[in-house]
């Protein structure tokens, strides 16, 4: 009961799969299945034709224009269905399949980016996640292909058994034997090229990690400026060398099986020999029908594996699709905002642990409402949690204890995330035209927008003075003609980036950390311009910033040991007015 629920599942899997594919090319497998039909008749017509030549010709002596006649008949046929299946073949699943690729990755895209943070720490997701990259889609079609394949061999398999059933049982009997040894000695292989596959994960993302390294542009500094290429090349050796060593049993044991199969198959064959020339000398069949069994002894034994095999094959499929699905498919906590029935806009903390490896807290009991009309400065000192404590109310990392809880008028429902803008530390530009690092999508007024968002950003001058303006590409990716930034520059377009996606909550961390001080200053006045239309959140270690907050939230150790406004921490006297006075002497 247990391996029928697994093979029920398995097939609810594909079927899953089925419906995408009728989503993103309705009609590949109408098409494809039409194919197999026609093609399954050409087979036939094919072997028919041949055994009715060589006998026609042997036997009956038939005129050169009869011959001729016959030959030329089975050319236009076969030139059709040839016609048709290149049509197929070439044109038309080449654009099916490129359907559904291009639906298969915005779907890796769209799921991937819902993923929490915390699914990066896992080596086993990042396996996966690199194969689900990397598969485009194949598994989309690859049940409609099969379901194609069955239905040709179902016809061909009844066409060959009546043929051979008229000659002698034993071709039956040796081609069902040669289909269940295949059968075996392939469910097998199977298994092993899966566990080949497992085991070369890790060792594919390395290598493809070693390939960027000496391919993409933000390395190449570090490997002038630090010599350590003769290293990896070293490490790429070692690695492949690991890799050999891994996979290097089941490799033997995939070349046993294949030898074993080739070999039954030699002897299947000396038998069929020997059976058809003692048939021969007794008249028992003729030339034609001997040509038709050596040639096609082999194909109606992968006919009958075809169907035999059908549903292995399919849940074969599945371990391969399971590990895709569990990418894009598998569920992760989104928290939702509350939007009717509260007062105000706030985030609530309860309770709020988190932890990077399970063991060490990186927060601890964070009790705390903040609300979402103030300039709040988040401060402390390196390592004393308040990144990620800012990761955890943007929705890219889950709490590993407590929750938070968000109140929004007008977000009812929707995902936490939506309510940030967001410049971390760890930005990224994209070859891109510099106005699509700051807007990707198509909005309208696009042009007003990403000026709008370079101005806050003070940086819409030095865009302006190039020579193709905001529609210059940055890096040189796509286009040679990419242009580079400095440090200070490409933070400015994050922040511009930041400022477009025009969510109520501004997050920032550090955001001067690459400004020379004349932009500090002009970003400074730009955050308190915003203080009457968004809440904004500031990483910072800035005593400018900190002191121009409506709020200060103080970390230490992953706990809040102060709250409240600049002004009531500086009476204090605590972590806060020590803080300000450091950085006032250091300055």
């Amino acid at each position: 009961m247990k391996v029928k629920l697994e093979i029920k599942n398995k097939f609810l899997l594909q079927l899953k799969i089925m419906g995408y594919l009728r989503k993103a090319a309705p009609a590949y497998l109408p098409v494809n299945l039409f194919n197999a039909l026609v093609g399954a008749l050409y087979y036939i017509v094919q072997i028919l034709f041949y055994r009715m030549l060589i006998d026609l010709i042997l036997y009956d002596s038939p005129s050169l224009f009869a011959a001729a006649m016959y030959f030329l008949g089975y050319q236009v046929f076969c030139l059709a269905y040839r016609s048709f299946d290149q049509w197929v073949s070439i044109r038309f699943k080449e654009r099916e399949k490129a359907k559904v690729r291009q639906y298969y990755k915005k779907m890796i895209y769209a799921e991937s980016a819902k993923k929490k943070l915390e699914n990066y720490n896992s080596e086993e997701y990042l396996n996966l996640l690199y194969n689900a990259v990397y598969h485009n889609g194949d598994s989309f079609f690859l049940f409609a292909d099969r379901l194609c394949i069955l239905v040709g061999s179902l016809i061909c398999f009844a066409a060959l058994v009546t043929l051979f059933g008229r000659l002698h049982l034993i071709f039956i009997v040796g081609a069902l034997f040669s289909a269940l040894k295949n059968c075996v000695i392939n469910s097998r292989k199977n298994r092993i090229d899966y566990q080949m596959y497992l085991e070369k994960l890790p060792f594919n993302r390395c290598d493809t990690y070693v390939h960027n390294l000496f391919y993409q542009k933000n390395y190449v500094r570090e490997l002038r400026l630090y010599p350590i290429g003769a290293y990896f090349i070293n490490k790429y050796k070692l690695l492949k060398n690991k890799r050999f060593g891994v996979i290097k049993k089941s490799l033997m044991q995939a070349g046993f099986a294949t030898l074993a199969r080739d070999g039954i198959d030699l002897l299947l064959r000396g038998i069929y020999i020997v059976v058809l020339v003692y048939l021969l000398i007794n008249n028992r069949t003729t030339v034609g029908e001997f040509h038709l069994v050596l040639s096609q002894a082999a194909t109606l034994a992968i006919y009958i594996e075809r169907i035999i095999m059908f549903v292995p094959s399919v849940c074969n499929d599945a371990y391969y699709s399971a590990d895709i699905f569990k990418v894009i498919c598998s569920g992760n906590h989104s928290y939702q905002v509350v939007g009717g029935g509260v007062k105000g806009a706030f985030i609530v903390c309860r309770d709020l642990c988190f932890s990077y490896d399970g063991q060490k807290e990186v927060l601890k009991n964070i009790n705390i409402r903040l609300p979402l009309d103030k300039k709040i400065a988040v401060v402390g000192e390196n390592g004393s949690g308040k990144s990620t404590f800012i990761k955890l109310l943007t929705g890219l990392y889950t709490p590993t204890g407590g929750n938070v809880e968000y109140y929004y008028p007008g977000f009812e429902g929707r995902d936490c995330a939506e309510l940030f803008g967001s410049l971390l530390q760890e930005f990224r530009l994209f070859p891109l035209s510099l106005k699509d690092n700051v807007l990707a999508t198509d909005v309208e007024n696009k042009e007003e927008e990403v000026e709008t968002a370079l101005r806050f950003a003070g940086i819409w001058e030095k865009m302006e003075d190039l020579l193709d303006g905001v529609d210059t590409v940055f890096a040189g990716e796509f286009l040679k003609e990419g242009v580079g930034l400095s440090g200070g520059e490409q933070q400015k377009l994050a922040l511009a980036r930041a400022y477009a996606k025009k969510r109520p909550v501004l997050v920032l961390d550090e955001p001067s950390a690459n400004l020379d001080p004349q932009a500090k200053n002009h970003l400074i006045g730009k955050i308190n311009d915003l203080s009457g239309g968004r809440a904004v959140f500031l990483v910072t270690h800035n005593p400018q910033y900190a002191k121009q907050a409506d709020l200060v939230v103080f970390f230490e150790e992953g706990r809040i040991v102060e709250y409240g406004s600049p002004e009531e921490l500086c009476k204090k006297g605590g972590y806060f007015e020590r803080m300000q006075k450091f950085l006032a002497e250091n300055e």
